[in-house]
């Protein structure tokens, strides 16, 4: 993130992290890395699905711009190029990117590639959504828009 500040507005940038350390998570919620543990889905809303509520609640957006690609995950191959849901329409225009294409994209643009990006909710196999469904509502199934509300 600090790589990408130098290219964007400070006004632009709003970043909200989780308020727990991974220390606090060790210390708290052993065992939790363990997708079929209890733990697992209450330590992904603590660390990932509180940050982003927190924001959406602050920023009040009616549009979210979002970088998900199909062949991510299985759950991601169900996504529209467009979906509304929870009053909030979600964009997706590299959906049907392959990593090629996105890593070519940040070369083409000189953006940073962070290639250790290890996402913790996904599982070892780095597959996996965050398995909790209606407490963040990233990963429901969405509405897609209407053919004639896409065209608008």
């Amino acid at each position: 993130m600090h790589s990408l500040t130098p290219l964007l507005s400070t006004s632009a940038l709003n970043i909200d992290r989780s308020t727990l350390t991974p220390g606090d998570i060790e210390r708290h919620d052993a065992g939790w890395r363990d997708p079929a543990s209890p733990l697992f889905s209450l330590v992904v809303r603590k660390i990932k699905h509180e940050p982003l509520n927190r924001a959406v609640a602050e920023l009040k957006p009616n549009r979210w711009l979002r970088g998900i690609m199909r062949h991510a995950t299985p759950e991601r191959q169900l996504a529209a190029p467009v979906q509304f849901k929870n009053g909030l329409y979600q964009v997706h225009p590299i959906l049907d990117w392959s990593k090629a294409q996105a890593l070519a994209y940040l070369h083409r643009h000189g953006l940073p590639i962070n290639a250790d990006h290890w996402d913790p909710t996904k599982g070892r196999d780095q597959r996996g959504e965050c398995l909790i469904g209606d407490y963040c509502g990233l990963h429901q199934r969405a509405n897609p828009l209407p053919v004639q509300e896409q065209a608008s």
